[in-house]
């Protein structure tokens, strides 16, 4: 099973899109960092999951959506992968093999 994840806050102009671009996963997780426009109103409209969570940094952020699943992020073994912590620019250290997915996946920064 595949689980994308991602991470919003006051992303109401692009939420809807985001999600769409996901449609490939088995399941989507929205990580909310409390949004203040109609960011979650949004999202709600679509058969994912919504967690809230205050920000402190991406890898705790993304992190945590991985507890919320037994599934795997965006091809990866969760069993062999976490964020290295880093505030921005986040990396996975991982131990095990890498490959290379075909198709793009949309990211806004």
């Amino acid at each position: 099973m595949i689980t994308a994840i991602i991470p919003a806050l006051n992303e109401q102009n692009l939420i809807e899109e985001a999600i769409a671009s996901e449609s490939f996963a088995d399941e989507v997780i929205v990580i909310d960092s409390f949004s203040t426009d109609k960011t979650v109103e949004l999202a709600e409209k679509f058969p994912i999951k919504i967690v809230k969570r205050r920000f402190d940094d991406f890898s705790s952020q993304k992190n945590t959506a991985i507890d919320q699943t037994y599934k795997v992020m965006r091809l990866f073994n969760k069993k062999h992968c976490r964020y290295n912590g880093n505030l921005v620019h986040e990396l996975i250290d991982y131990d095990g093999k890498v490959r290379l997915k075909k198709n793009r996946l949309k990211n806004y920064s």
